[in-house]
């Protein structure tokens, strides 16, 4: 059978007989994108099923992280010098400090960290008000800064949380 005879009934049938029904939503929007990029390319004319599929999503949390819980993770012995379990201490103590969203916080560059604070442009106002914010410096601001840049795998990367490779999460 060729790709334009899949059909939204095939799909359905496809994440009802799967076990792992996260894992068959996930493979479902890879291959729902495969086929758009198949039209873009034209390799075929029109997507299949484009729009005329709904896949309920999974719950969404039902609690919030207790304070013990962050305790726990603040606790960890690291294994590494940089990276992993460092790294998310650095950004869980200056997340509870400044209290940033996690795009804002991922997105925090060196250059945004000033003489008089952390200058921030949340991205929740960038394309409408664009007005930006300065956090202060207290002496937990500025350690929870420190690990962060002595966590980091990558020194010569622009951003504060970098991957491996220097990009920003």
């Amino acid at each position: 059978p060729a790709v334009t005879d899949l059909k939204p009934r095939h799909v359905y049938q496809y994440v009802d007989l799967r076990e792992a029904k996260t894992a068959a939503r996930r493979e479902v929007e890879i291959l729902s994108h495969a086929l758009t990029k198949a039209v873009e390319w034209g390799f075929i004319d029109r997507h299949p099923f484009k729009g005329e599929i709904r896949l309920t999503g999974e719950r969404s949390c039902t609690r919030y992280i207790e304070d013990w819980e962050v305790v726990e993770c603040l606790a960890l012995t690291p294994k590494r010098k940089s990276g992993s379990v460092l790294a998310a201490q650095a950004y869980i103590r200056l997340k509870l400090l400044t209290g940033m969203r996690r795009g804002d916080l991922l997105r925090l560059t060196m250059s945004d960290l000033k003489d008089d604070g952390i200058h921030v442009e949340p991205g929740k106002t960038a394309n409408s008000t664009g007005k930006r914010q300065i956090i202060g410096w207290s002496d937990e601001v500025r350690e929870a800064v420190a690990m962060a840049k002595d966590a980091r795998p990558v020194k010569l990367s622009p951003y504060l949380f970098c991957n491996r490779y220097g990009k920003c999460y």
